[in-house]
């Protein structure tokens, strides 16, 4: 793995822990903390977002999150939100969007318990897609895209990698904000020339990023925890205070417009909440959140 040049600068230090299934108002802002580069970093900054994950900023057609059965070979999306226009397809993290079929909607079951996962998969209301050409991994979660999304969102083929903690010497090569260091940091993918990684600072209130960056840029989700010391619950419900990188997941890449879109999952004890995120400057605005509950 090269060395990562980002250049982090911290904004926005008061926020709010993602739960499912409620969603939470943004913080209030702090001013930003100026970062300390390394002597040979030449990265242009970058601002953590102030949104709080929940909040969408922006707004995306076309696209919804849906999660595959047992056998790979369907997907459902769950709810009672208006039919998008087809055709259908699935994003891939190849790059090539592969046809699905239209199933019709699927009725809940009267004895459904909430929990969307596989194993209930028969009882969920929402939306049913059948995979043409391939089979995808049971029970993860997808993106589906009409052909008027593809029209103006460009996929991007991303390496995703098993996600591994980076050492400590690939992570001090990552510039850090003067009052901050970083902690951990994960490798968790490569798209577009750039390589996405999740990082963890020290400090108060607690802080963590998902970071997309090459030599000359970067571009941040921010994660602020809750700071209470006795919290068991600092960035998602019921983590014990613990953040975990590899709980973040990347499920497509698209180029609109000139700018870089991410759909991600990011897993917890009780679930996972799944956004569409859109390059802005230096920051991710949340065109679209949803969750995904499946707490035993």
């Amino acid at each position: 793995m090269k060395p990562i040049a980002i250049l982090v600068l911290l904004s926005a230090l008061v926020g709010c822990k993602s739960r499912e299934p409620a969603a939470h108002p943004p913080g209030p802002s702090d001013s930003s903390i100026s970062a300390t580069p390394s002597a040979t970093s030449t990265s242009a900054p970058v601002a953590i977002s102030s949104v709080d994950p929940s909040t969408p900023t922006a707004s995306i057609d076309g696209a919804r999150f849906a999660f595959a059965d047992s056998t790979g070979s369907l997907l459902v999306w769950d709810g009672t939100d208006s039919l998008m226009e087809g055709p259908y397809f699935l994003a891939t993290l190849e790059g090539e969007p592969a046809p699905l079929k239209d199933m019709g909607h699927q009725r809940a079951d009267a004895g459904w318990d909430g929990r969307q996962t596989a194993r209930n998969f028969a009882k969920v209301g929402g939306h049913l897609f059948r995979v043409a050409d391939q089979v995808v991994e049971p029970n993860r979660t997808y993106l589906v895209v009409t052909k008027q999304f593809l029209s103006n969102h460009t996929p991007i083929a991303v390496t995703s990698e098993i996600c591994s903690e980076m050492d400590s010497l690939e992570a001090s090569m990552v510039p850090h904000p003067q009052n901050r260091r970083i902690i951990k940091a994960w490798s968790l993918a490569s798209l577009d020339g750039r390589s996405l990684n999740a990082v963890l600072f020290d400090g108060r209130p607690p802080l963590a990023a998902l970071v997309v960056a090459d030599w000359d840029s970067a571009i941040s989700e921010r994660f602020v925890g809750e700071p209470n010391d006795d919290s068991s619950s600092v960035w998602r419900v019921d983590d014990g205070g613990v953040f975990n990188g590899c709980g973040l997941a990347i499920v497509a890449a698209f180029k609109s417009n000139g700018r870089l879109e991410i759909a991600r999952t990011w897993a917890a004890f009780e679930g996972e909440n799944e956004v569409f995120l859109q390059e802005s400057a230096d920051t991710f605005a949340v065109a679209k959140y949803d969750n995904r509950y499946w707490s035993p």
